[in-house]
């Protein structure tokens, strides 16, 4: 017979998950200065802080789609949680949780707020196709984040 495990916190606790940014829009393609992608891809973009330094931070994910042929529509969308570092701290810095982990959780909520705004458009719903989250952030200096630059303000 096994013993009931008695939950303990593991480093990182999640306070709150939201969309700050959730934009759609139709754009006239024949307006001057309006260019078109060749594609839908999407860009990723990813950032974080300290609230309170060694105590909580905030990750922040973004989606963005520029306009295309066949979608002539922009897509821009913002996910950020919050963290608080709590219990035992574990083998993953936070740093690395920042870079790695966080955006892993975030990115589903993106696209399937993607899903809907697209779903609310004139040219029907776009689901985003899953994303390798490790490679896009492999893409990110963390030496460049707010975090990295707030560590060097810091007396």
């Amino acid at each position: 017979m096994t013993e009931p495990r008695t939950s303990q916190e593991t480093g990182f606790r999640v306070d709150a998950i939201f969309l700050p940014l959730q934009h759609c829009e139709t754009v006239d393609k024949s307006a001057p200065g309006i260019s078109l992608a060749a594609d839908d891809q999407v860009r990723i973009g990813w950032d974080w802080a300290w609230l309170e330094v060694g105590t909580s931070f905030e990750v922040a994910v973004s989606i963005d789609r520029e306009p295309s042929e066949a979608r002539p529509e922009v897509v821009r969308l913002k996910a950020v949680a919050r963290f608080t570092l709590s219990g035992r701290s574990t083998s993953v810095t936070v740093e690395e949780f920042a870079l790695r982990n966080a955006p892993a959780m975030l990115v589903p909520y993106l696209r399937q707020a993607f899903h809907a705004l697209t779903g609310n458009g004139p040219f029907g719903a776009q689901l985003l196709q899953p994303i390798n989250v490790v490679a896009a952030m492999e893409r990110f200096d963390p030496k460049k984040s707010t975090a990295a630059k707030q560590s060097l303000a810091a007396p």
